[in-house]
């Protein structure tokens, strides 16, 4: 046997298999489902809760992974995510009403950072993010962001807004929103791109 299979149960309908190679060198695989609702959100996120489902599936080598060299197992992973829901977003004191993604596509690539070379979204906004994350596998929550994150709303969406709509509308610029997303994952730091 070149390696070790796992089988795992994520929740009541997420599921993960995956490939962990012996030797040094190796390729490990991993696939899987998840239910979003039925995974805990770190405390650092809350009171923002998501809902619907993904699935993923990465390759990494497993070339001496060494957590003192701050860096991830060099690979890659996809996701295709269905029927999203985000609630528990504030700006200010407000809260934003649900927020309905139809589909959500990411392909990440790991290693010293985690860059993301796809993240596109439709639904009531509609957008991409691109950029990278340079982690602290010690302590995540140090983990230095770089995220540049372009969206527009979809009139329906935009209606939901209610009183909150002349505040967002004044932020667009052409229709569109364009945040920078930096500091840490710990103290995330959102700011408008001109």
């Amino acid at each position: 046997m070149r390696g070790l299979p796992v089988r795992g149960v994520i929740g009541k309908g997420g599921a993960l298999e995956a490939f962990v190679p012996w030797s040094r060198g190796g390729q490990a695989e991993l696939d899987g489902r998840v239910v979003l609702q039925e995974i805990p959100v770190p405390p650092v996120f809350k009171p923002i809760a998501v809902q619907g489902r993904i699935r993923f599936s990465g390759f990494f080598k497993m070339d001496g992974v060494d957590p003192a060299r701050n860096q991830l197992p060099q690979g890659s992973l996809e996701g295709h995510g269905e029927g999203l829901q985000l609630t528990g977003v504030k700006v200010g004191a407000v809260e934003l009403p649900a927020t309905h993604l139809d589909e959500l596509e990411l392909s990440l690539q790991s290693g010293r950072d985690l860059t993301v070379r796809t993240f596109t979204f439709r639904g009531d906004l509609q957008g991409s993010m691109e950029g990278r994350v340079t982690p602290n596998v010690r302590n995540p929550r140090l983990s230095v962001l770089a995220l540049r994150l372009t969206t527009a709303f979809r009139p329906e969406g935009m209606a939901q807004l209610g009183s909150l709509q002349p505040v967002v509308e004044s932020f667009l610029n052409r229709g569109r929103l364009v945040v920078a997303l930096d500091g840490t994952v710990g103290d995330p730091r959102l700011h408008q791109v001109k």
